[in-house]
């Protein structure tokens, strides 16, 4: 793996896209940073971070060769290897929400951002973006979001989870490389917030319905059974889980 750290940056994501020509093709490439000024979640949304707290960094995984219909897969192993990271270093709780997000008891303390580069009908290659709120004490007008120092009540060394979370990057590289997908799906239901329990949906329009995540389809979207025996399936931002 070769590893780019840099002081500050508007988005590691869009640093390793305009640096991507001189990055290592034969391996990963990683980019880490203290301070990132134009941040950015899934479908557009910002994600904020305070400087010099927390861990922001991106991955870029080249000679993928992966089938479109296998998309989802990527986000499964990205979430696995996350938890797997935080697990390592004892924190409570974990579970991944649909579909970026990592929880720890039900507050958000990190997300993910996957976009891909294609070649021809396959994907060539994936920079994964990861923000994982380490010791950040306050985050305003964000009543759902923590960091593991609140949570575990102490300070984390920001190299040293870099380090973990590298070594889960590995494995997983390994894994798509490899197409070995055995038993992924298994364990992320088995760590999916709110998989096979009633909970509270809220769709676009505001509208509140109560009902329960069955399943999710290789291209990600969430198939929903309401409590009015009515099923459907959603694409992102489409619906949300009420926690």
């Amino acid at each position: 793996m070769k590893i780019i750290k840099i002081n500050a940056t508007e988005s590691t994501n869009l640093y390793l896209k305009s640096h991507s020509k001189s990055t290592n093709d034969k391996g990963i490439t990683a980019v880490q940073t203290l301070c990132q000024t134009q941040g950015r979640g899934q479908m557009g949304t910002s994600w904020q971070a305070e400087d010099n707290k927390n861990l922001i960094t991106s991955y870029l995984l080249p000679n993928i060769d992966l089938e479109p219909k296998d998309n989802f897969k990527m986000s499964i192993l990205v979430s696995l290897a996350l938890k797997k990271c935080l697990e390592s270093l004892e924190v409570p709780d974990i579970k991944i929400k649909w579909p970026n997000d990592i929880l720890s008891c039900q507050k958000k303390i990190a997300g993910i951002l996957i976009e891909n580069t294609f070649i021809g009908q396959k994907i060539s290659s994936s920079i994964i973006g990861i923000g994982l709120n380490l010791n950040q004490k306050s985050f305003d007008n964000l009543p759902q979001a923590s960091s593991l120092s609140l949570i575990c009540q102490k300070e984390f060394d920001i190299d040293e989870v870099f380090q973990r979370l590298n070594a889960e990057i590995e494995v997983l590289y390994k894994k798509l490389i490899q197409k070995d997908f055995e038993g992924s799906l298994y364990e992320y239901y088995n760590s999916l917030y709110g998989y096979q329990e009633e909970q509270i949906f809220e769709f676009k329009n505001g509208q509140q319905k109560k009902g329960m995540i069955t399943s999710i389809k290789n291209n990600g979207f969430l198939n929903v059974k309401f409590n009015d025996n009515t099923s459907q399936s959603f694409d992102l931002k489409e619906i949300k889980q009420v926690y």
